[in-house]
């Protein structure tokens, strides 16, 4: 039996999985940037064909927009440093 997911990661892991089912995407995917139990920006997957401002962030044509990319897109580096990361695939 594996040991239960200390309460600030279930947290973000309920909602990445939340957020990922939402991807219009075959491969879902969802991110959430946290603290403890206090999340602070989350994203998801995106196809971006024919979305003009998805290749202007990238600056290049994408096909898709990854959810990590989307969940830190318009955050600053200092809000960043020190937060927790988690990506999940649903």
């Amino acid at each position: 039996m594996q040991p239960a997911l200390p309460e600030r990661l279930r947290v973000a892991l309920d909602l990445a999985c939340e957020i990922a089912r939402k991807s219009d995407c075959t491969h879902r995917h969802g991110a959430v940037l946290f603290l403890g139990k206090r999340i602070f920006s989350s994203g998801k997957n995106i196809s971006t064909v024919s979305k003009n401002w998805a290749d202007r962030i990238a600056g290049c044509p994408l096909r898709s927009l990854h959810a990590e990319v989307a969940c830190l897109h318009g955050v600053s580096a200092s809000a960043i440093q020190g937060k927790d990361l988690l990506v999940v695939r649903v």
